[in-house]
């Protein structure tokens, strides 16, 4: 039998694939006219005027942090950081998203110009990229990985932004153990609460005042020493936005009905699905405000855009709901593939808790899951496809578990506040000595 290397017609790169090798690209950026330069591998290397970047540009004109190089099987990945006076490969347009470098070309960052001098290494098929409870394989998380372990050190305010679902909960929580900090992790939402009510959650509330029958301390307060997650800060209203701004400027906040300021020594991250910068353009948010909690914006991609780190995600998830019992076949896979996932990975994790729920096998196929024809593309339909789904899952473990809310939560994977919730909505009740 002839050996497959023998074969002069033979694809190198499927040779090292099948001995768990890769070709990655890689190469030099060089400033032209002179400078140190910097090496690009599979790792992504920041180029800005900040002090943390990789390569450093002395240059008016070059943002902060300007753009991402990060070298990969396809070619160098170019990643526009969202630069004031933008990034131009060549004499082409500016760079509105990513492209790939194939070749030796010059590019512009402001009125900067660098030289990139390809080149070529073999890396070896290394652990999936996880960061804290995040995980993903895919260019676009290895780059959210690397913004997020510098973010973690340089103690300012990161500002979490992606659809609903993306996963900016764990990602605060991962920032706030990877930063060191020993006080607690706190999150407090803005959305849906009167401006009294949010004003009381974040600055507290002193004896006596709108019926406190004691001094309740707000969550800045309670996070003391720690991280403080701040999501849907844009629900704020003008006059509350003006009092957070004053405090995360001076490091103090002013208890609702005190005259006597408090010191807070808080690392403030910030989570929203909404536009920002669509809102301070219409005045609906402060711009010095945007800035402050901006100081490092990171976006989390959607599902729809990392499908490849699926077969990462989905042990993941079932881990997380406790199924790690439960695989899936790759009939499952291609159909999970296939989907558009409006809900992002929040909706990911509860299509896979009701497969495994339904399910007697512990190997899922592409026929155990709900969508009945229903096309994903429909986000409305989608939507209410799910929730009648969901709705006849849960009275159907209603009726099996005689309402026991905690038996319930157990084999759902869901908490007892979300299933008694779900059962107040559908007009059920739980077991009666189960109340609290």
């Amino acid at each position: 039998m002839s050996d497959h290397h023998d074969d002069p017609s033979a694809d190198p790169t499927e040779t090292l694939a099948q001995s768990g090798v890769y070709l990655v690209h890689t190469g030099i950026l060089r400033p032209v006219g002179g400078g140190d330069g910097v090496r690009i591998g599979d790792r992504p290397i920041l180029v800005g005027r900040g002090e943390g970047c990789d390569l450093r540009l002395y240059e008016p004109t070059v943002s902060l942090s300007h753009a991402i190089f990060e070298g990969t099987r396809d070619g160098v990945l170019v990643t526009d950081d969202s630069s004031s006076n933008g990034t131009f490969v060549g004499g082409g347009a500016r760079v509105t998203g990513s492209v790939l470098l194939v070749g030796p070309c010059e590019l512009r960052l402001g009125k900067a110009v660098l030289r990139y001098e390809p080149g070529l290494r073999e890396a070896a098929n290394d652990h999936p990229g996880r960061f804290g409870d995040l995980v993903g394989a895919t260019a676009v998380m290895r780059r959210v990985f690397h913004r997020l372990e510098r973010a973690a050190l340089s103690g300012l305010s990161v500002l979490l932004y992606g659809e609903t679902g993306t996963g900016k909960e764990a990602a605060a929580q991962a920032l706030h153990v990877a930063s060191g900090r020993r006080g607690p992790f706190s999150m407090v939402n803005c959305a849906a609460s009167s401006e009294a009510h949010i004003e009381a959650e974040l600055f507290g509330q002193v004896k006596g005042f709108m019926g406190a029958t004691e001094d309740r301390p707000g969550f800045f307060q309670r996070a003391r020493g720690g991280t403080l997650l701040v999501v849907e800060v844009g629900d704020l209203s003008p006059a509350l936005q003006a009092k957070f701004l004053r405090a995360i400027n001076t490091g103090q906040v002013m208890p609702v009905g005190s005259q006597v300021p408090v010191d807070v020594d808080v690392r403030t991250v910030y989570a929203t699905h909404r536009d920002l910068p669509a809102a301070v353009r219409k005045d609906e948010f402060r711009k010095d405000l945007y800035f402050r909690i901006a100081e490092i914006p990171i976006e989390l991609p959607p599902l729809r855009k990392r499908l490849e780190d699926l077969p990462l995600l989905v042990p993941a998830l079932l881990r997380e709901r406790r199924r790690p019992d439960v695989t899936l076949d790759s009939s499952a896979m291609a159909a999970l593939r296939r989907q558009e996932w409006p809900g992002n990975l929040r909706e990911l994790g509860s299509v896979l808790a009701e497969a495994a729920a339904f399910s007697s096998r512990s190997v899922l196929t592409a026929a155990d899951f709900p969508w009945d024809g229903v096309a994903a593309g429909d986000e409305t339909e989608y939507r209410e496809h799910m929730k009648a789904r969901a709705r006849e899952y849960f009275l159907a473990l209603h009726r099996e578990l005689d309402g026991n809310v905690s038996a319930m939560a157990r084999r759902s994977g869901c908490t007892r506040a979300k299933i008694a919730a779900l059962l107040r909505s559908y007009g059920l009740t739980e077991r009666p000595h189960q109340r609290h």
